[in-house]
């Protein structure tokens, strides 16, 4: 494995600086960069810390507020440009491995098959989520079906799971 990576988090969540600790504490040189102002966002306070304190002790810099707009191939190595969110300002990184957390994409077509055959049309009405009227749109016409979770955007199971108390409670 090359021993200069950048590791970029395109998501605020677990997986991108996890894998930078990772890598740093198998000796390699470790550069973060990352969308967000701070290391982590998605996640909760003491987790941010953590992974801070962990990048100090292991010398993994860090680069916040950078978005990557191109990674071209140069001999073994890359050069990695990238762009300031604030300034504008561009910076090349040259390295020997790029690893990109940019989390997932939805998959819809089990939800696109199913849609035209459910009684809500695949659509969830959000002020029936807020409120004591119950969701059923039309229990007489078959299955109601909902977007939850990683089949919406990028998110996490525990996202989901919400999603689905959100749909499935009974005020």
């Amino acid at each position: 494995m090359a021993d200069d990576i950048l590791v970029y988090d395109g998501t605020g969540r677990h997986p991108a600086p996890s894998v930078a600790v990772q890598l740093a504490s198998a000796g390699k040189s470790v550069t973060f960069a990352a969308l967000d102002p701070i290391v982590a966002p998605e996640m909760e306070a003491h987790s941010q810390i953590i992974y801070r304190k962990r990048f100090a002790e292991l010398g993994v810099q860090t680069l916040l507020e950078y978005e990557i707009v191109h990674v071209s191939p140069n001999g073994d190595r890359y050069d990695v440009s990238l762009r300031h969110l604030l300034t504008g300002q561009g910076l090349v990184l040259a390295c020997s491995q790029v690893v990109v957390e940019n989390g997932t994409y939805p998959i819809t077509d089990v939800f696109d098959e199913l849609r035209p055959l459910s009684a809500n049309d695949g659509r969830t009405k959000l002020s029936s989520l807020t409120g004591p009227a119950p969701l059923r749109l039309r229990p007489d016409n078959g299955f109601e079906l909902h977007r939850i979770g990683d089949a919406v955007t990028s998110r996490s199971v525990h996202a989901a799971m919400l999603d689905a108390v959100r749909l499935c409670i009974q005020f």
